[in-house]
């Protein structure tokens, strides 16, 4: 898909990253990393988005903290999934 200006299509993504202290990581993601975020969701905190140059990741804390990880594992509802701009199936 093209924009009409002949160049390249710009992709974006943002991984979901499920952490056991979403404050702690997000605040380390911004002192460490030179992230940023605005907020965080719910009370208590259990979503934040931080971002730096255009990346964006999101970092969700669920109630009960030390699961075993890939997402799909911890959370059968957030498995990963992609969706590439101008294709009509979401990839898994």
């Amino acid at each position: 898909m093209s924009d009409g200006t002949g160049e390249r299509p710009r992709w974006s993504v943002a991984p979901y990253f499920i952490v056991d202290d979403v404050v702690t990581t997000a605040n380390y993601y911004r002192d460490k990393l030179g992230f940023q975020y605005e907020r965080f969701w719910n009370e208590p905190p259990s979503f934040c988005m931080v971002w730096r140059s255009g990346v964006v990741i999101m970092l969700a804390q669920l109630e009960e903290i030390g699961l075993t990880r890939p997402n799909h594992t911890v959370d059968p509802e957030r498995d990963a999934w992609m969706h590439i701009f101008g294709s009509t199936t979401p990839m898994r």
